[in-house]
């Protein structure tokens, strides 16, 4: 090992909430419960076996000095997705999406030598989700869609959500995400 492997800036967070309209205008929300979040972050050089630019050696130059790597280890336990709506400062008709809670786990690893050193991706994030199920009504795939579409992608027109769309649904469908 070359010492350096600095432990910095661990942090501990419970119960944070995070609100996701389904339009800027929209009363209709998606709400996250990352449940208890746990960040920590140290400094590696990018050889050393713990790290997860390690398993990208394959595109490593290797006669280059390692690169030294900004490494975030987050973990989300007990994380919960609900549908609701927002009215004044408070959410209503609240309904969970998932069956029961989940953890993500994310590693992120940033080249902090990238302006000269490639041996290692600029960036590189990995993530586990453990296994879940999800039940979720037709206005709530409605939602999920509204918000992927008018949030995280282009105009694409192909979910277009109507007033007939949002509604109170009693039909409620199991996916099972394991296959």
């Amino acid at each position: 090992s070359s010492g350096i492997n600095a432990e910095y800036g661990d942090v501990q967070m419970s119960s944070p909430v995070v609100v996701l309209p389904v339009t800027p205008s929209s009363a209709h929300v998606l709400v996250g419960y990352p449940g208890n979040i746990a960040v920590s972050n140290s400094f590696r050089f990018a050889t050393e076996e713990e790290t997860l630019a390690s398993t990208l050696e394959a595109g490593r130059e290797r006669n280059s000095d390692p690169c030294l790597l900004d490494c975030l280890d987050i973990k989300l336990r007990d994380m919960d997705v609900v549908s609701g709506i927002w009215d004044r400062s408070e959410i209503k008709q609240v309904t969970s999406l998932l069956n029961e809670k989940c953890l993500l786990a994310l590693e992120v690893r940033r080249n902090l030598d990238s302006s000269f050193n490639h041996s290692s991706p600029n960036l590189c994030v990995r993530g586990d989700l453990s296994t879940t199920s999800i039940r979720i009504t037709e206005s709530d795939l409605a939602k999920v869609k509204g918000f992927l579409s008018y949030n995280l992608s282009e105009d694409i027109g192909e979910f277009v959500i109507s007033r007939e769309h949002i509604t109170d649904t009693v039909n409620v469908h199991k996916l099972d995400l394991d296959g």
